[in-house]
């Protein structure tokens, strides 16, 4: 008999039991998601794969279905088999099984998008069938909304039933700003925490590699003999540090095993595991022949906060860690790096940074007798409304006056040489006006107190601008000018660092502006160079 999904919060609350994080960990995340994935790992629902990976980063719908089909076998005790197969684009059987168990439906008539990702307002439809479907209760859903995000208003007009319920059911709760963030695309670690909040599962003893331990030298000429603890019969793997997949060694049962000789390359980092009923064992980090100095972290990183570690070396504790920001941009001679920024670490081998969208940064960190420089690139902001802002874009004024609505934001003004409080009023697009908010209100609390003395957004200009539909915004026109290859100049100068009215390349207002995925024109294009300009289609 099913059951009406009026559950309890208490289901929905995971009840910690312990979890021990590794001083190592192979994988990196947000700070908040460290101890969920551990429990999911002492529950067997993470991918080996993930395992090594990045959890901060978006889970494909294809891993969304595997996640969820994995753990909707374990928490019901089932193994499901598929009946009929409809997608075309993809072979793997979880996609079928939750659109037979109505969880997850597809993009079209025979397609799944696999390597897709999903939105939060998306997943809110998503993790509510999930959990109807593992505790065999039926979906019921509000009428009526109490819901207290700011941005309630701009959830899609389907998806605000569901995102009312699962804030009900105390499964989405948004961020601390009051947001919901309904068009963000979902990571990893929130895919799990959702999980972790809808099913109950049993934890599973881990395997323990007992030898090699970690830091040790081997030998790649030589063959490999790994000694392992566990309940119940596992499976042992090395992988390479930084790279995807990984070896099976030799070997079954529960003890020894082992892999033949010159199957590991010189000088190098790998990482030992074992893998018992779908829990992953703390892996084991050995090198072979000699010591180096690495990163432990991919060269291609999220922005915001970012966890950079190194392997630890033999008598070194002290290390001294630089990084130079540069902007990637079509002028990198007009725009040097930033100043660098320098750390001192002690007793540890990582340190926690913020790294900005879009940017090529340049670490040296040195100990002891080692250096190491190395570049690392930061991936652009991910826009999911932008291809949807795009394809609706306004053809006409009568159009873009229905698509724009009036914001008004805090901003510091120069008066006197003084800095004093005001306000500004400019029309955005709806789609995009919670995020010029959120961009003011961070140039506004930003330690430069930058003064805004004009600021435009949306002016139907005829002809392909942005301006015509209120997607771009020009700040401080006179004092940030537009020049074009031929020497014609909208406004008087650019001069940062001198004119207070001129913006910095790396300073508060271009910080927030990219955080939210906007784009600078003072060095995105060849021509023209306009400073003042910031679009978020990126034209």
């Amino acid at each position: 008999m099913k059951r009406i999904l009026t559950i309890c919060v208490a289901l929905f609350v995971l009840c910690g039991v312990g979890t021990v994080l590794a001083q190592d960990a192979p994988f990196s995340c947000s700070g908040w998601a460290a101890e969920n994935i551990a429990e999911a790992n002492a529950r067997g629902i993470i991918p080996a794969e993930q395992y090594f990976g990045n959890f901060s980063s978006p889970i494909s719908r294809n891993d969304i279905a595997e996640l969820l089909l994995g753990a909707y076998e374990k928490a019901t005790h089932t193994r499901y088999e598929v009946e009929e197969r409809m997608f075309t684009d993809t072979h793997s059987d979880a996609p079928e099984a939750l659109r037979e168990l109505g969880i997850m439906s597809g993009m079209g008539e025979d397609v799944f998008a696999p390597y897709g990702v999903t939105t939060r307002e998306q997943m809110a439809k998503i993790i509510l069938a999930f959990a109807a479907a593992v505790h065999e209760a039926t979906l019921v859903l509000p009428t009526e909304y109490e819901n207290s995000f700011v941005d309630f208003d701009v959830v899609s007009d389907w998806a605000k039933p569901y995102v009312e319920r699962a804030s009900l059911e105390g499964l989405m709760q948004g961020y601390e700003d009051g947001r919901f963030a309904p068009w963000d695309t979902v990571s990893w670690e929130q895919a799990i925490a959702l999980v972790l909040r809808c099913v109950d599962l049993a934890q599973k003893p881990a395997p323990r590699i007992v030898s090699p331990a970690w830091d040790d030298v081997i030998s790649s000429g030589k063959s490999l003999s790994v000694s392992v603890q566990s309940e119940s019969d596992c499976t042992v793997y090395v992988r390479r540090v930084g790279e995807q997949g990984a070896t099976r060694l030799n070997g079954a049962g529960k003890n020894t095993f082992s892999l033949s000789s010159g199957k590991l390359l010189k000088n190098s980092f790998y990482y030992i595991y074992a893998v018992s009923d779908g829990v992953i064992s703390n892996p084991v980090r050995v090198y072979t022949d000699q010591y180096g100095l690495f990163l432990l972290d991919g060269a291609d990183l999220k922005s915001g906060a970012q966890y950079l570690r190194w392997n630890g070396l033999p008598d070194v504790d002290e290390w001294q860690i630089t990084l130079t920001e540069q902007r990637l941009s079509r002028h990198e001679g007009d725009i040097p790096p930033n100043q660098p920024q320098a750390y001192e670490v002690e007793g540890e081998n990582s340190l926690w940074v913020t790294l900005n969208p879009n940017k090529k940064y340049t670490i040296t960190l040195m100990g002891g007798e080692y250096t190491l420089t190395q570049e690392v690139f930061t991936r652009a902001v991910e826009q999911p409304d932008a291809e949807r802002i795009a394809n609706t874009y306004p053809t006409t004024k009568e159009e873009a006056d229905a698509l724009v609505t009036e914001v008004t934001v805090p901003v510091w003004r120069l008066k006197n040489g003084r800095k004093v409080s005001g306000k500004a009023t400019l029309y955005v697009h709806n789609a995009i006006a919670d995020k010029v908010k959120l961009v003011f209100e961070e140039i506004y609390n930003g330690a430069e107190r930058f003064p805004i003395k004009d600021v435009g957004a949306y002016s139907w200009r005829g002809g392909t601008t942005e301006h015509n539909g209120g997607t771009a915004i020009d700040i401080n026109a006179e004092e940030n000018y537009c020049v074009y290859s031929n020497g014609t100049t909208v406004g008087t100068h650019w001069k940062p660092h001198e004119d207070p009215y001129s913006i910095t390349p790396y300073g508060d207002v271009i910080r927030a502006f990219e955080k939210y995925g906007f784009t600078w024109g003072g060095d995105a294009w060849s021509n023209p160079r306009d400073y003042m300009h910031f679009s978020y289609l990126g034209t």
